[in-house]
């Protein structure tokens, strides 16, 4: 649990607000207007809010659309990552984000299990909504409706948990590596360092996968969009050992990257 430690000892500096603040004002979007909204940036690009609102907390991302078409690994990446199977993608550091989402008093759980036997990642719920600017409007969508499963063409049913990557140590330096640092900030296939990933199973074959971007509900590449995660109301999701579809998946192969 030390990475749930160095990353609590880091909330009080990152939800402090400086006596003169010096970054621009919060984007002119509807997430950050709600009522009671106290918005804090928590990195320089600003690209990374905290509403510390206690009533309802949330982390809000700016993030780009870089693929209306493919097969996913990502919902989002962090950028130069993994762009390739992403929705979208962020220019955040992957350890701040995940300390964002401790300071929105999520509760971290775990990254999928592989060996001896495969376990899915567990942790509090998140409900993730992106909102965006398109022909002058505003639009809302919840993060699964930009997905579809290959053989239905209907978006996917599972929950997202925060499962909170983990540290490994470098058998060559012995330092702590954090597997966060790779990119999988949302996934939706089952990795070792995914901060946020789905409450199920996945597949490890790349023909097996069943996810592809819902080309027709995801903006133009390059569309600005804010992507809001926010603490379920209920907690704890329920995880399972199925695929997105509720079919029995064969045995995975799948190994931490």
């Amino acid at each position: 649990m030390a990475i749930c430690l160095s990353l609590c000892l880091a909330l009080p500096l990152l939800v402090q607000q400086p006596e003169k603040a010096t970054k621009p004002p919060p984007p002119d979007m509807p997430a950050f207007k709600q009522p009671g909204a106290d918005i804090v940036a928590l990195d320089r690009n600003n690209n990374l809010w905290i509403d510390k609102n206690p009533k309802g907390r949330r982390v809000i991302v700016r993030a780009t659309v870089c693929r209306q078409q493919a097969i996913l690994e990502e919902f989002m990446c962090m950028k130069n990552t993994k762009e390739h199977e992403a929705i979208l993608a962020a220019d955040i550091v992957p350890r701040v984000f995940h300390t964002a989402l401790l300071a929105a008093e999520a509760e971290p759980g775990s990254p999928a299990k592989f060996d001896p036997e495969f376990k899915p990642p567990t942790g509090e719920r998140l409900d993730i909504t992106v909102e965006w600017k398109q022909d002058g409007k505003v639009k809302r969508a919840k993060a699964q409706d930009w997905m579809r499963d290959v053989n239905t063409k209907k978006p996917p049913n599972f929950n997202f948990v925060f499962a909170g990557s983990q540290e490994i140590k470098n058998p060559v330096t012995g330092e702590m590596y954090y597997l966060g640092d790779e990119g999988d900030l949302i996934s939706v296939t089952n990795f070792a360092g995914s901060i946020v990933d789905m409450a199920a199973r996945s597949s490890s074959v790349d023909t097996e996968r069943l996810l592809e971007a819902f080309s027709e509900r995801i903006p133009p590449l390059d569309t600005e969009v804010f992507v809001i995660l926010k603490p379920a109301a209920d907690k704890k999701a329920k995880a399972t050992s199925t695929t997105p579809t509720g079919k029995q998946p064969a045995a995975t192969t799948q190994k931490p990257k």
